[in-house]
């Protein structure tokens, strides 16, 4: 359970990172018209012997994805990409997830031209240099073949 402490954190951050959104003057003109589709995919990865759970919901006007697995599954960071906008990211204190939250944010943004919001939290007990490689080689891979 989280502390007081950490909940106003994340909340305050998330208001920070909302403000500066709307005061950054964004147009948001690639939002306007109906939702014309509303998919969700899930998809399992098996990456040095343990489950790397992909999550991603399409609402036809952006995509959210949660990627989280390993020994301990969490919310390590959260990047969000807008068209033609540089990628913004929160890592929590103490995680490295936006090796891989920034990467895909930056990466779908750009192929389907929408809004992307991306939630990251892989955690392997004891893992290696070379183990942090290979997961992210299995993840750019399963990203450079996924079919939107």
């Amino acid at each position: 359970m989280f502390s007081n402490y950490a909940k106003y954190y994340v909340y305050d951050q998330f208001f920070e990172l909302y403000y500066n959104i709307v005061e950054s003057n964004i147009n948001f003109s690639y939002m306007k018209g109906s939702v014309d589709r509303m998919t969700e995919r899930n998809y399992t990865l098996q990456v040095l012997g343990k489950p790397i759970e992909i999550k991603l919901n399409d609402t036809g006007r952006g995509i959210n994805v949660l990627i989280a697995g390993g020994d301990s599954a969490h919310i390590g960071a959260v990047s969000i990409a807008l068209p033609g906008e540089p990628v913004v990211t929160h890592e929590f204190e103490g995680h490295r997830d936006s090796a891989v939250s920034d990467r895909w944010a930056a990466v779908l943004c750009e192929r389907c031209a929408s809004p992307v919001v991306i939630s990251c939290g892989i955690h392997y007990d004891g893992i290696t240099k070379d183990q942090i490689a290979a997961v992210c080689s299995e993840l750019d891979s399963f990203l450079g073949n996924l079919e939107l």
